[in-house]
């Protein structure tokens, strides 16, 4: 399946390419008015027109899965600025500069909306994972529940941190080999008709790992990589975070940190280490770490 965003590049790229072939055009029509060849009326034209078609057939083909920012920029589109592409009674080139800037601004518009849409799902993942963090810091019953899922395992972890992460928003799945896109609930592929997905800020993919020693650290890390690779071959409706996706180290005590994995230039792997035992540092210690430091 083709996601919106995947499709939306396509027509971008169109219109950044009409867009220079107008350019030309234009900076020519300063030297000889004359369009004895019919570029306008025969290439250019006829490219506008289609590319105005294409934008409300993508609308309609993604309706249901398109935020709301981008579905008002498209129908506004549609109802004040597609007529005046499609209107005749244009010179040569003004018609050119006048479908040419629209086309271009619709592009900028939804191009922003995109980018913006894929910062916010982000950011919003990182709060809820800032969050569950601090809940088993500092809440005694929270903690015993993810206690009780590390002595179970990483399927029982998954479970109560997918829970966690929809209270935010986030629809988190993982990539399985066989079945595919997962729940990591359920344990079932996901149905892309699902209302809670469609409802949802975005979809995350996550693998999560149980940590029991810090040798294990490293082998358990590779492992979660290679399962996200799962994923490459597909996409998902167009919500999900593509540009991050996480692995979750589940342990007793503090992990050493581990570095951020870049994959193609494309993808960012962020490694989250879960403590189910950490605790706050008391004052005491903080003041004697102070004093110790003068």
């Amino acid at each position: 399946m083709l996601d919106y965003r995947e499709s939306w590049k396509a027509i971008a790229a169109r219109i950044l390419g009409l867009a220079k072939a107008a350019d030309i055009y234009i900076q020519a029509s300063k030297v000889n008015t004359d369009d004895s060849q019919g570029i306008s009326k025969k290439v250019i034209q006829p490219h506008s027109i289609q590319i105005a078609e294409d934008i409300i057939q993508f609308q309609s083909r993604f309706n249901d899965v398109l935020p709301q920012p981008i579905r008002n920029t498209i129908q506004r589109f549609h109802e004040e600025l597609e007529p005046a592409i499609k209107y005749d009674g244009k010179r040569d080139v003004v018609a050119v500069k006048t479908n040419l800037a629209i086309l271009l601004s619709l592009e900028a518009e939804i191009s922003y909306h995109l980018s913006d849409i894929e910062e916010t799902a982000h950011r919003l993942t990182e709060r809820a994972f800032g969050h569950l963090q601090r809940l088993l810091l500092v809440d005694d019953d929270y903690r015993d529940k993810w206690e009780k899922a590390f002595r179970k395992g990483e399927t029982a972890c998954e479970r109560l941190g997918a829970v966690h992460l929809l209270h935010h928003g986030i629809y988190a799945f993982k990539a399985h080999a066989e079945k595919g896109w997962t729940d990591l609930i359920m344990g079932e592929p996901i149905n892309q008709s699902n209302p809670l997905i469609r409802s949802s800020d975005a979809l995350v993919l996550s693998e999560w790992k149980v940590v029991n020693h810090d040798g294990d650290l490293e082998k358990k890390a590779a492992q979660a990589q290679g399962q996200l690779q799962l994923y490459s071959e597909g996409t998902l409706l167009g919500i999900e975070l593509r540009s991050y996706q996480y692995v979750i180290l589940v342990s007793e005590k503090p992990l050493p940190q581990l570095e951020d994995v870049i994959v193609d230039r494309i993808v960012t792997i962020r490694h989250i280490n879960l403590c189910v035992r950490q605790q706050v540092p008391s004052k005491t210690a903080t003041r004697v770490r102070k004093k110790s430091d003068k």
